[in-house]
């Protein structure tokens, strides 16, 4: 079963037309902005992963960029509260 922020966010992605993880926003600036800090968070995800570390998100966020943002939306509502301090400034 699918969670419901999961599935939120999915749906946000799909407003501008394509699951490309990222939802409609203002402005160029505002997609340059996204891309550079999921990006930087992507990548360090998908490392911790290959060499073993634990990680906050489930695995399958390294899926594609658009599941990581929209597991990391999840997360980040589900775990602000309880993030460990090495947890990307976002979910803390």
């Amino acid at each position: 079963m699918q969670k419901p922020l999961f599935v939120a966010y999915s749906l946000l992605d799909l407003e501008n037309g394509s699951t490309d993880g990222a939802p409609p926003l203002e402005n160029n600036a505002a997609y340059r902005s996204l891309a550079r800090v999921f990006s930087t968070n992507y990548a360090d995800f998908k490392h911790r992963l290959e060499d073993g570390r634990k990680t906050l998100l489930d695995p399958f966020a390294a899926t594609n960029p658009a599941e990581f943002i929209a597991v990391a939306t999840e997360t980040s509502l589900r775990e602000t509260e309880t993030a460990p301090p090495e947890a990307p400034r976002s979910l803390r």
